[in-house]
């Protein structure tokens, strides 16, 4: 498919046979009744059950309740949106195979001019991801990319490109945790979760991080909260608050927290002053790197640390730490 086609309610690009694999242009099914379809089923958009391919400059783009089921894997090297344009919502995106994201998958258009009216949902088997992914519901309704594998975007275990998620908004995955960040995972409000089946309520799947990688960036902000089983190795950068300032959130560590890199825990007196306090807790910590602290004159920016005083030897101050108004380092003893 070439070119750009917009289809509205009510409306039908009909073939006489056979399917569209690569989608090279710009598709709009702007209502549930916009339709592309084969004469064999002109009810739904039976012409995309074979898509494969959204190619690189290509856009696919659901609005108000378009459905499109694809029968295998799906390739995007383009943008997809499902609800990303329209207010509406209330369309699905559902592939039975597994989705590559190499460009831009966006779902959902959250608490901006046209708030999310009804779910807007990708279902995928398998997800790959090397590029950007955006979800965000709204108050009224959720924004969901449901992944029938165990956590991971490639490599099991292991959560790549990046994600972005903001109000109402769900990355569920059927089993299985993430113990690696080798992207971008930015968890924009306190109702955006990365969660197992098990539990999509809460952070679940993150409950087993372990690796920030050189590279990677964990960014919790206004309200989101975070609690690790065991220990956690920051080799790239986490922001706690440090983005925004509605602030609120909380990464907790069960074990030793190891910065090596980049700590950034509140965002001060600055454009985004911090409106609730920022906090992160620890059994103990290691640092070899910079650890960055502000809080406002409203909330505490807070690194609580429950272990003698210390960041690698008992009675040893290590690496760079720098607080500024309202923030504190605590050690529970010496």
């Amino acid at each position: 498919l070439t070119g750009t086609i917009s289809l509205g309610v009510n409306s039908l690009l009909k073939f006489t046979s056979g399917q569209i694999d690569t989608l090279a242009g710009t598709l709009v099914l702007g209502n549930a009744t916009g339709l592309v379809a084969d004469a064999a089923d002109t009810t739904s958009n039976s012409a995309l059950h074979g898509l494969e391919t959204v190619a690189a400059g290509a856009r696919l783009d659901l609005r108000q309740g378009a459905q499109i089921a694809t029968a295998g894997d799906l390739a995007n090297a383009g943008e997809i949106d499902v609800d990303a344009n329209s207010g509406a919502g209330g369309s699905t995106l559902a592939i039975a195979g597994a989705l590559t994201n190499a460009n831009l998958l966006r779902i959902g258009t959250g608490n901006g001019f046209d708030a999310l009216g009804a779910p807007a949902t990708v279902n995928a088997d398998a997800l790959a991801n090397t590029g950007t992914i955006t979800i965000a519901g709204s108050t009224a309704a959720q924004a969901l990319l449901d992944v029938g594998s165990a956590a991971g975007t490639g490599m099991a275990g292991t959560l790549t490109g990046t994600i972005s998620l903001g109000t109402n908004s769900l990355l569920k995955f059927a089993s299985g945790q993430i113990d690696t960040l080798a992207g971008t995972l930015v968890l924009g409000n306190a109702t955006g979760l990365v969660a197992d089946a098990s539990d999509a309520t809460s952070n679940s799947a993150l409950h087993g991080l372990e690796t920030v990688a050189a590279g990677a960036r964990l960014d919790l902000r206004q309200g989101a909260q975070v609690a690790t089983s065991g220990d956690l190795a920051n080799a790239g950068e986490i922001d706690v608050d440090a983005n925004d300032g509605a602030g609120g959130s909380t990464l907790a560590i069960g074990g030793t927290l190891t910065n090596a890199n980049l700590l950034r825990i509140g965002s001060g007196n600055g454009f985004g002053a911090l409106g609730a306090p920022a906090t992160v807790t620890t059994d103990a910590l290691g640092n070899t790197g910079t650890i960055n602290m502000a809080g406002s004159t409203a909330a505490l920016a807070l690194l609580d640390v429950g272990s003698a005083a210390g960041t690698g030897t008992a009675g040893t101050l290590t690496g760079t730490i720098s607080l500024g108004v309202n923030s504190l380092l605590k050690f529970t003893s010496g």
